[in-house]
């Protein structure tokens, strides 16, 4: 099963640094708490984290937030970002899926899995149009969900993870 530390993992540059980037000019608490985790975690001082270039700090960030001890840290940034930033996309993923939500939360505890054509026909068009490189993003980290244990799901976006776990 995926975690959001994956999510992280798996981004290339440019999503990190669209993502980030974005939660420090838009959702200033969220960059917050994303740079002082890294911070912590990578055992710097948050100001010289704060005073390096933008994308080594983008780089710096990503490998922090990929460590498994920052699990539920992850899942926090990104579930708030997402649901702060793009709850229209989060609420038509869910569409797509035919999850059953109020505006983009979970109405229960534990999806069931959609059948294989719907996951096939979401994973391509989600990402697809405007916004895509966010779009992306969010699809794996819906997927990285505690509360989304799909199995498909994680071998169609995050198949590295998957093989390597087989």
């Amino acid at each position: 099963m995926t975690q959001s530390t994956d999510v992280f993992r798996t981004m290339t540059d440019e999503e990190c640094e669209a993502v980030v980037g974005e939660m420090r000019d838009e959702v200033k608490p969220l960059y917050k708490q994303i740079e002082r985790t890294a911070a912590e975690t990578l055992r710097l001082r948050s100001v010289f984290l704060g005073k390096q270039p933008f994308p080594k700090r983008c780089q710096m960030i990503r490998k922090a937030m990929a460590l498994k001890v920052n699990a539920e840290a992850a899942a926090e940034v990104l579930a708030a970002f997402f649901m702060e930033r793009y709850s229209e996309d989060v609420t038509e993923l869910l569409d797509s899926f035919g999850v059953e939500h109020e505006d983009g939360v979970l109405k229960g505890p534990s999806p069931e899995e959609p059948t294989p054509k719907v996951l096939k026909e979401t994973v391509e068009k989600f990402p697809k149009g405007g916004n895509a490189l966010i779009r992306g993003v969010l699809l794996r980290a819906f997927a990285a969900q505690a509360a989304v244990d799909w199995p498909r799901l994680d071998e169609i976006v995050y198949p590295d993870v998957t093989a390597a776990t087989k």
